[in-house]
């Protein structure tokens, strides 16, 4: 569907790859990091839980005007809006910081988040729709890869690299006054998030100069054989099943991650470290495999890896079953993602803004599941209960919620 002929998809692949990795690395940098600020803030549990909220509430609230606005302008300066915002929530940290300001706190961190609606909205379809659609979920995980090294990679930085340039030694804490310990917890925030900011203006300069290919779908017309005319993206059944599929996806992932990381933190790299290399991995398995297939595979080794943490619950190093689930889940996004919105045609850049209004499930499920795990009549079986759940109905999505009878085989 790209216009330019020439196109240079090494290059095309290469400025996404940059983009994937820079919102995997910031946004689990923004965990460590305002997990510092919280304590400077002194927020109740409450308030550390509403930033949370408000970093996934905001790919919901923000997905489908981003869809109107890349309509319109289209996806290279969708990508451009997207770096721009994103550096410039980057930059009013160091003020919210500085002035102790948790609202101007909060504005930041959704602006950073807008920022990444517009970039993801732009970028999946983009990966996507840029080569050959036979390989477009192959190319979509190969991009995600490098999202997942910035998620493995964030925290070395925010315990190493950035220890050192804003000289925080949280080992001195014992020599320090609280008023002392706050200030470097401050000096901690704000230089990293000076320097990241000025990496994603750099990154927008290296999106306007990099002549990236245009895609035009305005005048394709929907692949799917219907009786009525198709005026609205939310009418294509298999597309709304997979808006749910990429909320249970999201959800189940992100809860996993969390309650890995309150069992044991050491194994949570692990976790996001298996998604890396899963995607890299699933990249090479979908040149030759399915989509459909891989989506319900992974779906069974998730639950099957479940199963054997209840069955096991107690033993040694049990924690482990879950983490494998990092391995599983690795390539569901690229599979999903691609399977819903194939055959929109021109509702495709409207699609993809509502599949990332579903990453609200990031901030749904987890909540869902902390709050079964914690009640007193309640056990951690009732809880991953609701994350098998999520996983059965994915696998449905694979199996049958994903097919549709085409007009054309011809693309």
């Amino acid at each position: 569907m790209y216009t330019d002929k020439k196109v240079n998809l090494n290059k095309a692949l290469s400025v996404m790859s940059i983009l994937f990795f820079m919102w995997g690395l910031i946004t689990v940098l923004n965990i460590a990091l305002t997990n510092e600020l919280s304590d400077v803030f002194r927020l109740t549990p409450f308030q550390a839980l509403f930033i949370h909220v408000a970093f996934y509430s905001t790919y919901f609230i923000a997905g489908y005007p981003s869809g109107k606005i890349i309509d319109k302008i289209g996806f290279r300066k969708g990508l451009l809006a997207g770096t721009l915002l994103a550096a410039i929530g980057c930059f009013l940290f160091y003020p919210a910081a500085g002035f102790r300001s948790f609202p101007l706190f909060i504005i930041a961190l959704v602006i950073v988040a807008t920022g990444f609606t517009l970039l993801q909205t732009s970028a999946n379809p983009y990966v996507l729709l840029v080569g050959e659609r036979q390989t477009s979920a192959s190319r979509l995980s190969l991009i995600g890869a490098f999202n997942s090294l910035g998620t493995f990679l964030a925290p070395l930085l925010a315990t190493g690299i950035f220890y050192n340039i804003a000289g925080f030694n949280p080992d001195d804490y014992g020599l320090l006054s609280p008023a002392e310990i706050d200030s470097a917890k401050v000096n901690y925030v704000q230089i990293p998030y000076l320097i990241l900011g000025g990496l994603w203006l750099l990154i927008g300069a290296l999106v306007y100069f990099s002549n990236l290919p245009a895609i035009q779908t305005s005048s394709v017309e929907p692949n799917i054989k219907t009786d009525k005319p198709i005026t609205n993206e939310l009418q294509v059944k298999h597309f709304v099943l997979g808006m749910i599929a990429i909320f249970a996806y999201v959800g189940a992932e992100v809860a996993i991650g969390q309650f890995i990381y309150r069992q044991d933190p050491g194994f949570s790299q692990h976790y996001w470290g298996l998604a890396m290399i899963g995607r890299f991995i699933g990249a090479a398995a979908l040149i030759k495999l399915s989509p459909r297939k891989l989506v319900m595979v992974n779906t069974l080794g998730a639950i099957l890896m479940i199963l054997f943490y209840l069955m096991f619950t107690g033993g040694e190093h049990t924690i482990l079953f879950l983490v494998l689930i990092g391995l599983f889940n690795s390539i569901l996004w690229p599979c999903i993602f691609m399977l819903a919105i194939d055959g929109l045609g021109k509702f495709t850049e409207e699609g993809s803004s509502y599949l990332i209004m579903m990453i609200l499930g990031g901030a749904v499920i987890p909540l869902l599941f902390m709050n079964i795990v914690t009640l007193p009549s309640m056990s951690i079986a009732a809880g991953l209960s609701l994350i098998l759940a999520c996983y059965a109905y994915i696998f449905y999505f694979g199996l049958k919620g994903s097919r549709y009878e085409k007009r054309t085989n011809l693309y």
